[in-house]
């Protein structure tokens, strides 16, 4: 898997698609059940986040980057803020309170975390808006998980190795190169994924057939 670099950050801090580094004081972090949570201002600013984001965050890292790093928020999770962020400040329709939703789903499909994240606008009359970010590891069991796909979706062989490559992160070339097969065949093949589990996305495609 190729990795991904990460941003240092903190509670003091600054945007976080700039350079500028941000710390948070980890004494401070609360215990919450198995789902980590952080909170960001509009301007990206860190302002609060638990112990268990903490964990989950070490954990991208790892598989990310190949490193597990205490106190860094991986480029992952601030892209995810950035997006949301940035659908909040382009609503034309100020009076729209509706929340923005989007969700990423990180790693292999052995240590899949899953990050949903959540802008709430302000309030009527603005663009600007806070950012929750709700983060759970799940733990499926690989060869279960794809058996069970396979028969519910009817997915061929192949169909169930692009799957197990889609899931490690691997672009349509490395799984060709992985298979012995075109990229253009990869690409055929993850469009009848698609049709089959009536998703758009590549990201859909692990949501579903990890039942997330």
């Amino acid at each position: 898997m190729k990795s991904a670099m990460a941003t240092e950050f903190t509670s003091v801090a600054t945007d976080a698609s700039a350079s500028h580094p941000l710390t948070y004081d980890q004494s401070s972090s609360a215990d919450v059940a198995d789902v980590g949570i952080l909170l960001f201002n509009s301007a990206r600013k860190l302002v609060y986040m638990d112990s268990r984001a903490c964990d989950l965050s070490a954990d991208i890292n790892l598989i990310e980057s190949g490193y597990s790093a205490n106190g860094i928020l991986p480029s992952s999770l601030t892209m995810v803020v950035t997006e949301i962020v940035q659908g909040l400040e382009a609503r034309i329709d100020t009076t729209d309170v509706r929340p923005i939703q989007v969700r990423r789903l990180l790693s292999d499909i052995d240590h899949p975390i899953l990050l949903r994240g959540y802008g709430f606008p302000s309030g009527v009359g603005t663009n600007e808006g806070s950012v929750m970010i709700l983060m759970e590891h799940i733990r499926p069991r690989k060869e279960a998980r794809l058996k069970q796909a396979a028969e519910r979706f009817r997915l061929t062989h192949r169909e169930e190795q692009v799957v197990k490559n889609l899931s490690k992160g691997y672009t349509n070339k490395e799984i060709a190169a992985t298979l012995d097969i075109t990229e253009q065949a990869v690409k055929e093949v993850i469009k009848r994924i698609m049709l089959k589990t009536n998703t758009s996305t590549r990201t859909g495609i692990l949501i579903k057939i990890l039942g997330v």
